[in-house]
């Protein structure tokens, strides 16, 4: 006669299930019968029975089986809000910058045409052009003020990356989910 099999260790981690399942293809494994319904992640089984697993806490808490229970994984944690530091250090560094109460955009390829100009600036000192802001608003600057704008716009990266610096300092130094979780961009 078949049935449907959860087949589980020893903790209770639901490993499969099967369908028309015979006894004898069952040897040596333990395994109720039963049918999960919905991801076999979601579930474990305790004391013969399938249990739904409570709702994760954070993607940073994993399932411990021995003890039916998520607990938090310090390491994910952090790992998780360095991701997230280094995404908001990025929206930082190619967002805008200000010089000179002139706000120009940063993204890579204004970096780029930005360090071009202060190039043809270096090379002559008498060069004046038009620039659009980051308002779409356009200003004429001489090439003193190209040369002043680059070293702003490196000021605002290196600004960037030392906040950074300083929250992955904070968050490997936490030892607690809220102290991770306080480490926030701002």
């Amino acid at each position: 006669m078949s049935f449907s099999a959860i087949i589980y260790d020893a903790n209770g981690r639901i490993l499969s299930s099967r369908s028309n399942a015979q006894e004898s293809e069952l040897v040596g494994q333990t395994y109720i019968k039963g049918d999960v319904l919905g991801d076999l992640e979601d579930f474990y089984v305790k004391d013969s029975a399938i249990v739904a697993k409570p709702t994760q806490p954070s993607a940073a808490h994993t399932f411990d089986y021995s003890t039916k229970a998520w607990t938090l994984d310090l390491s994910l944690a952090k790992a998780q809000a360095w991701a997230r530091i280094k995404s908001d250090r990025n929206l930082a560094e190619f967002g805008t910058f200000t010089w000179d109460s002139n706000t120009f955009q940063c993204d890579a390829q204004s970096q780029q045409r930005i360090l071009n100009t202060v190039q043809r600036a270096r090379a002559n000192l008498s060069f004046s052009s038009d620039w659009t802001l980051a308002d779409n608003s356009s200003k004429t600057f001489s090439g003193a003020d190209y040369i002043n704008i680059g070293v702003a716009m490196s000021q605002h990266i290196d600004d960037c990356h030392k906040k950074a610096r300083g929250y992955r300092a904070d968050i490997d130094a936490a030892t607690t989910e809220e102290q991770v979780d306080a480490v926030q961009w701002g």
